[in-house]
């Protein structure tokens, strides 16, 4: 009364995000109920693990760990060239189903980050006349995550680039508009 999945190799496609790599898959399908017991993916380094239950008839529910997956391909077009890095962190992914719109929870960390091509990096470059501003490396970046139906909720915002600036701040994001608090500090030199 149930099929046992067992997969190696082979790649796995989704439009607008990058192709993953299968390494392993064990999936276990009893009508109406595919379980993904493990699954790990990966994009060049990065590494992602997927496990959860998508009962067909009722729910979506995963968790994914993923670890050094390159930020820039996840990015909206006109973010592309301004943020690079790769992220870490894990994610829970629940949707109603048929047909329900998900919602993604979770935590990223930010390493290897640089960010660049910002207006307001350039208008703090004009204040101490120096270039240092106009492409920061982060040294830090973390944020907590909730995305439902548009809406995305950022909390617990922090980019720091260490000795030059950071900035902290929670936000909400729906149709492409930022609404929330930050503070930015720079160094005193």
């Amino acid at each position: 009364g149930a099929w046992l999945i067992d997969a190696t190799s082979g790649t796995l496609t989704q439009t607008g995000w990058p192709s993953l790599t299968i390494d392993s898959a064990k999936l276990r399908y009893t009508g109406p109920s595919l379980f993904v017991t493990e699954c790990t993916l990966r994009n060049g380094a990065g590494r992602l693990t997927v496990n959860g239950e998508m009962r067909f008839d009722r729910l979506a529910d995963f968790q994914a760990k993923f670890t050094n997956i390159p930020v820039t391909p996840l990015l909206p077009e006109d973010w592309r060239v301004r943020l690079h890095g790769n992220v870490s962190g894990n994610a829970h992914i629940t949707a109603k189903l048929p047909g329900g719109a998900p919602r993604v929870t979770g935590d990223l960390q930010l390493s290897d980050g640089q960010i660049e091509a910002i207006p307001l990096l350039d208008q703090i470059a004009t204040f101490p006349r120096t270039e240092r501003f106009r492409r920061v490396v982060l040294t830090r970046g973390s944020v907590s995550f909730d995305q439902n139906a548009g809406l995305t909720n950022l909390r617990n915002l922090v980019l720091e680039s260490e000795g030059l600036l950071r900035l902290e701040g929670n936000c909400q994001i729906a149709q492409d508009r930022i609404d929330g608090r930050f503070q930015l500090g720079v160094t005193a030199a």
